[in-house]
């Protein structure tokens, strides 16, 4: 098979069309979404478990064979609507395992049986539980074999290390992990994000070595130092483009907003009954020079619950209006919205209600505007 890069379709090297349109779901399109779905957990080999081993809350791997396999509808209760329990039961060494999946779905339900017809053979591993003293995996990982013995070589010859995937009912974890160890095989070429002397002087490896540490792994070190290049690699990426942003809002010409003596905010000023903080003062005198620029502010204000952050936003404002324009203070909710409108009011008094009997001759108005307002009030 050719070489693929990052940018090759899936849907090239899983099943064509509907392989691809399974992926697609878990939000995988090419090698690089693949190769970026990193496993939420790992699980170590150890041995195979025989049940006269085996004990509640603890994780085991066996080699067994379908015996038995029902579907069992039932009302989910956070839904109240109609769910399925697949039971599986499954002749391991020493005994019988029971082995139970909740689907919401009846197809997912009827793709496990289909899956898991009695006289399958599979390797099952899971954390071990109970159910009515009958010893249970709920869920486990499944791999499905022609014959016993193909179970147990292909056990061994198992790395130390499982990765175990974000998976889907149409897309399971050992899917993915063979169509990873497929695609690593295959790849000709990964970009490094993380330049060289960054790279050395932080101790991360390459990012082609933490592809394959992260998904092949032989220890959990490995594990550890794929985690901390991806960590990295996507704190340096971030920050990368915000710098690239900073740079392009330089060219774009904005409004200066500057200050005017005697203005709206003074007024302000003057009426607060208690001095700013240091910190209020400090973070409101940067937002201020921001203002005054000929560029955009792009700016984040970051402060624990009653810190002040409604002030400085509310400073921010009155000194766009004094510089001739309007300000928003956007909230994610109407009710908070609300709440804005009351607290910017209250601290504004007569400073809030220009045109109004007793309003200040410096005044503005203070307007709420929800997505529940009729469009003639929002027009308005």
């Amino acid at each position: 098979m050719a070489a693929v890069s990052p940018h090759t379709r899936l849907s090239q090297l899983a099943g064509g069309k509907k392989g691809g349109e399974a992926l697609a779901k878990l939000g995988l399109h090419t090698v690089a979404d693949l190769l970026h779905h990193h496993p939420r957990r790992y699980v170590a080999k150890g041995e195979l478990s025989t049940l006269a081993d085996m004990e509640p809350d603890t994780h085991v791997s066996v080699v067994g064979r379908v015996v038995d396999a029902q579907v069992r509808p039932y009302t989910d209760r956070r839904t109240n609507r109609q769910a399925f329990r697949v039971e599986l039961v499954v002749a391991v060494e020493g005994g019988r395992l029971l082995l139970t999946f909740f689907d919401r779905r009846q197809h997912i339900a009827d793709w496990r049986m289909d899956r898991y017809r009695p006289g399958t053979v599979g390797i099952f591993s899971g954390k071990l539980g109970e159910f009515r003293g009958q010893l249970q995996l709920t869920h486990p990982d499944a791999t499905t074999f022609g014959s016993e013995d193909d179970a147990a070589l292909e056990f061994e010859l198992q790395p130390d290390l499982t990765p175990v995937y974000p998976a889907s009912a149409k897309v399971q974890t050992w899917q993915l992990r063979d169509l990873v160890k497929l695609v690593l095989e295959l790849l000709d070429d990964w970009p490094e994000v993380v330049p060289t002397s960054v790279r050395r002087a932080r101790g991360l490896v390459t990012g082609r070595q933490a592809l394959e540490w992260i998904h092949r792994p032989t220890d959990l070190a490995q594990v550890e130092r794929s985690q901390e290049y991806w960590k990295f690699a996507e704190a340096f990426t971030a920050q990368t483009l915000l710098a690239r942003r900073r740079v392009a809002l330089r060219s774009i010409a904005s409004t200066a907003r500057l200050p005017r003596e005697g203005g709206l905010l003074d007024a302000f000023d003057q009426r607060l009954p208690f001095e700013l903080t240091q910190g209020q003062q400090e973070v409101s005198a940067q937002i201020l020079d921001d203002l005054a620029q000929t560029h955009p502010m792009q700016r984040l204000l970051q402060g624990e619950v009653g810190s002040g952050k409604t002030i400085v936003a509310l400073r921010a404002m009155l000194r766009t209006v004094d510089g001739g324009g309007q300000a928003a203070l956007l909230a994610p909710t109407e009710v908070l919205a609300q709440q804005h409108a009351r607290s910017l009011r209250e601290m504004l008094g007569p400073l809030a209600e220009a045109g109004m009997l007793g309003g200040s001759d410096q005044a503005t108005r203070v307007t709420l505007l929800t997505g529940s307002l009729p469009a003639a009030a929002r027009r308005a």
